[in-house]
C-alpha cells in the first residue's frame, strides 16, 4: 500500500515563531514542537481574555445608553457571549471558508457531481495527511475551548456543558497530536461553527443564560437573530452536515478496517471521531425538532 504524501517529512524553512507568525499558515509548514504549541496556545488564550475585557470596557463606557447595561452582571454576560463565543466562532468559520478550496477541493468536485471525486482509494491521504492550514484551525479551536471551559466553570453552566467541552478537547487532541482527519477539519471545526456564532448572539436573549429583560427591551433583535440562527443551523448542521458526513464516515470506516501498522497509533482516534460524529448528529436531529417547535410557537405568538 502506498503511503500518502506527508508534509511532516518535508524540511521546514527556518522560522521564528513569533505570535504574529503564528497567525500565518507559513508558521505551520511543519508540525510545531509541543513546547511551541503550548507557548502559542497560552498566548492565544491570553489574547482571548484581553478581547473579552475590551468588550467589557466598551459596554461600560456606553452603559448610560441602555438601563440593562447599568448592571455589571449583564455587561459581563454580553462580553462573554460576544467577545469570546461569537468572536471565536466567527474566526474558525472564516478560517474554514478561506482555506476550504486549498485543503479539501475534492468536496467541491463531489458537489458538482464530477466523476472520480473523493475516490475511496484516497481515504488514507484524507485521514492521515498533515495540513498546515487545518492545524492552525485546530489550534485556535483548542484555545477557544480552553477559554470556554474556564467560562463554563466560572459561570456554573452545568455538567452537560463541561462534558461537551471535554469531548471537544478529546477530538481536537487527536487532530493536533496525531494529525487525524485534517482534510475534514475546515468544515467540522470551521464552517459548521457559523450557526453557533449566531446561537451565541441569540443566547443573550435567554432569561437564564443571557441578560434578563433583553428580549422585552429588544424583541426585534431576538426575532432577527433567531431567524438567522435557524437558517444557518439548517444549512450548516443539517444539509451540509449530511453531505460532509457521508464522506467522513466512508473514510473513517476504511481507515478503521484497513489495517496498516504505520497508522496504528492514529487509528483509535478515528474511532473516537466517528463515535463523536454519531452522537453529535443524533443531538442535532433533536435540536432541529426543538427549533421547529420554537419557531411555530414564536410565529403563532406574532400572528395572534
Amino acid at each position: 500500500m502506498s503511503k500518502p504524501e506527508n508534509v511532516q517529512m518535508k524540511k521546514a524553512p527556518a522560522l521564528t515563531r513569533s505570535y504574529s507568525s503564528f497567525l500565518s499558515v507559513d508558521a505551520f509548514y511543519s508540525k510545531p514542537s509541543n513546547a511551541t504549541i503550548a507557548k502559542q496556545a497560552a498566548l492565544t488564550v491570553t489574547v482571548l481574555f484581553a478581547i473579552e475585557y475590551g468588550v467589557r470596557l466598551v459596554l461600560e463606557e456606553f452603559q448610560h445608553m441602555q438601563p440593562l447595561l447599568e448592571k455589571e452582571t449583564n455587561r459581563l454576560i454580553l462580553a462573554r457571549h460576544i467577545g469570546t463565543d461569537w468572536f471565536c466562532c466567527v474566526i474558525v468559520a472564516l478560517l474554514g471558508i478561506s482555506n476550504f478550496t486549498t485543503i479539501c477541493p475534492g468536496f467541491l468536485d463531489a458537489a458538482r457531481g464530477k466523476q472520480g471525486a473523493m475516490p475511496r482509494g484516497g481515504y488514507e491521504s484524507r485521514m492521515f495527511t498533515y495540513q498546515p492550514a487545518s492545524f492552525r484551525i485546530c489550534m485556535f479551536f483548542f484555545c477557544y475551548q480552553v477559554k470556554n471551559m474556564y467560562d463554563t466553570i466560572l459561570w456554573q453552566d452545568g455538567l452537560i456543558f463541561v462534558a461537551h467541552h471535554l469531548m471537544c478537547f478529546l477530538v481536537v487532541y487527536g487532530t493536533i497530536v496525531h494529525c487525524v482527519a485534517h482534510y475534514h477539519v475546515p468544515f467540522y471545526f470551521g464552517i459548521s461553527e457559523l450557526s453557533t456564532a449566531f446561537l451565541c448572539l441569540l443566547a443573550n436573549f435567554d432569561e437564564e443564560l443571557g441578560v434578563p429583560g433583553l428580549a422585552d427591551a429588544w424583541p426585534q433583535g431576538k426575532v432577527i437573530f433567531g431567524l438567522i440562527f435557524a437558517t444557518t443551523f439548517i444549512t450548516c448542521r443539517v444539509l451540509l452536515w449530511a453531505f460532509f458526513s457521508k464522506y467522513f464516515v466512508s473514510d473513517a470506516l476504511l481507515a478503521i478496517n484497513n489495517t496498516d501498522s504505520s497508522r496504528d497509533a492514529a487509528r483509535p482516534w478515528v474511532k473516537i471521531f466517528l463515535a463523536s460524529l454519531t452522537g453529535l448528529s443524533c443531538l442535532q436531529v433533536l435540536w432541529l425538532g426543538q427549533i421547529i417547535l420554537v419557531a411555530k410557537e414564536e410565529l403563532g405568538g406574532m400572528l395572534a
